[in-house]
C-alpha cells in the first residue's frame, strides 16, 4: 500500500539531490585536496615566491602572451651552464635560483592537460600555447600543484588554483595522459618561475603530448591562480 510522502521530507529529498548534482557538474574529479606526492624540488614547486621582509606573495610581472614572457627568460643552456645543479642528474636543488624568483601573469590557450596521479606527483599538468591553432603555437607547461602540508602559507592559494582549474575543465576527467582540449580554451594564468632540471624538451620522451611539445623546461610552477579569459 502506496503512502504520502511527508512534504518536509519531499522538500528535504529534492534539496538534497539537488546539491548531488550541483557538486557533479562542479567537482566531477576526486582530486581537489590531493598532496603533492614528488620528490624533485618539492618545495619549489609547493611554494609561491614571496617578499622576504614581508612573506606576502611577490609583485606580478605581466606579459601579454607567451612571446613576451620567453623574452625575459634566459635560454635553457645558460642556466644550466651557470648551475650544474640544474642540469640531468645535477642534482636536487631545493631552493630557487635567482632567475626563478618572479611570479608572472600571462594570458595563453590551454591545448592539453593531464593528472599525475598513480606514482606520479598528484600534479596537473598544462600544455598552454599562444595560440589556438597548433599548428602555429609555441608552448610552455604549467602546473597546478599537488597540494604542500595543509599548514602552510601556500596552501590556500594553491588549493584555489586546484578548484578554479577543476571549476574551469568540469567536462573533463583527466588520467596520466594528455587530452586534448578541443577546442582550446584561453586563459589567464598567475604563478611563478620554475626551471625543471630534471627533464630535457621537444624529444619523444620529453614533457607535452607529439603535438604540442615545449621547446624549454621552464615552467610556471605553482600556478596559484588560472581564470577564464574567453
Amino acid at each position: 500500500m502506496l503512502t504520502k510522502i511527508n512534504p518536509q521530507l519531499k522538500q528535504f529529498l529534492k534539496l538534497f539531490l539537488s546539491i548531488i548534482f550541483f557538486t557533479s557538474i562542479v567537482y566531477p574529479q576526486t582530486h581537489l585536496d590531493d598532496e603533492f606526492q614528488g620528490s624533485y624540488r618539492k618545495r619549489a614547486k609547493t611554494s609561491i615566491v614571496r617578499s622576504l621582509t614581508t612573506g606576502n606573495i611577490s609583485r606580478v610581472h605581466k606579459y601579454d602572451n607567451l612571446r613576451d614572457l620567453f623574452l625575459f627568460l634566459p635560454k635553457d643552456v645558460e642556466m644550466r651552464d651557470k648551475y650544474p645543479d640544474l642540469k640531468i642528474n645535477g642534482g636536487d636543488p631545493e631552493k630557487r635560483k635567482n632567475e626563478e624568483l618572479f611570479n608572472v601573469e600571462v594570458t595563453c590557450w590551454v591545448i592539453a592537460a593531464k593528472y599525475e596521479g598513480g606514482e606520479g606527483d598528484r600534479d596537473f599538468h598544462v600544455i598552454v600555447g599562444d595560440s589556438p591553432d597548433t599548428a602555429l603555437a609555441i608552448y610552455l607547461n604549467v602546473e597546478v600543484s599537488g597540494l604542500p602540508e595543509n599548514s602552510s602559507k601556500n596552501y590556500q592559494p594553491l588549493r584555489e588554483a586546484r578548484k578554479q582549474f577543476l571549476e574551469i575543465f568540469s567536462d573533463y576527467n583527466f588520467t596520466t595522459g594528455f587530452s586534448y582540449i578541443d577546442p582550446p580554451r584561453k586563459v589567464k594564468i598567475k604563478g611563478s618561475l620554475f626551471f625543471d632540471g630534471q627533464h630535457n624538451h621537444s624529444c619523444r620522451t620529453c614533457p607535452g603530448p607529439a603535438y604540442a611539445k615545449p621547446g624549454t623546461v621552464w615552467e610556471i610552477h605553482p600556478i596559484y591562480s588560472i581564470i577564464s579569459a574567453e
